[in-house]
């Protein structure tokens, strides 16, 4: 009997284990990577036989090297600039009046309002809020992700002008519907100009690294990212 409750009781544990096992590799594919980029982990069983992840993080602090009040005026004016853009797309569109319904140029028009909408995201939930000490994710989430959306928001802003040119001259029964061609034009060029200001000021920025100070687990596993490399080397 004790060798059959013995048996019985390491087979669940393997079964425990195998679960445990399985969920861990479904779960930590790369957006698990990116986000704990810098954290070690370890497990740790409690006193009911549950094993839970611990982590700390032990990689890179980012810090932005400003006093807070220019911190806050900074974000104050992010926050203009995207304004001023999307009242950029509204005067445009109001410019166009019953013309722009190509397929040429509603597109690249799609893709600035998606732009637009990653954008605020960007600032609204990962930007507007940060902490004073940055992880890597926080970072990448932040800095980098608010560059790479202007550097697009531009481009989509430049694609816009270019396919209203294209329209007006080669649609001459658009031509006509158009409220104000110059309206349109300027619009779509003020709206480049700022994204590439914003893009520009944060590039600008003076960022600081240090380490976090926290000392790792001895049997803790440190949480790597390989495409880390490549990204941060473009976003600067």
């Amino acid at each position: 009997m004790a060798i059959k409750d013995w048996a019985k009781r390491k087979n669940r544990e393997l079964q425990r284990k195998a679960l445990e096992d399985r969920d861990t590799r479904s779960w930590q594919g790369g957006a698990y990577h990116r986000y704990f980029e810098g954290y070690t982990e370890t497990k740790r069983t409690d006193e009911r036989g549950k094993t839970r992840i611990l982590r700390v993080y032990t990689g890179t602090v980012y810090r932005q090297d400003l006093p807070r009040k220019n911190r806050i005026w900074l974000r104050i004016c992010y926050l203009i600039l995207f304004f001023i853009m999307a009242g950029c797309v509204a005067l445009a569109a109001y410019g166009q009046g019953g013309a722009g319904r190509a397929l040429y140029v509603a597109l690249p028009e799609v893709a600035t309002l998606c732009l637009l909408a990653w954008m605020l995201y960007t600032l609204a939930v990962n930007y507007l809020f940060l902490p004073e000490r940055m992880t890597v994710n926080d970072y990448r989430v932040s800095s980098l992700a608010l560059r790479r959306y202007g550097k697009w928001l531009a481009v989509a802003f430049g694609l816009d002008f270019l396919a209203t040119v294209i329209d007006y001259f080669l649609s001459p029964a658009n031509a006509g519907l158009y409220r104000s061609l110059w309206m349109t034009l300027g619009a779509f060029t003020l709206g480049a100009a700022l994204a590439m200001l914003m893009v520009r000021m944060e590039t600008n920025l003076p960022y600081t690294q240090e380490e976090s100070g926290e000392k790792a687990p001895e049997d803790g596993v440190p949480i790597e990212n390989e495409r880390s490399e490549g990204i941060f080397r473009r976003g600067k």
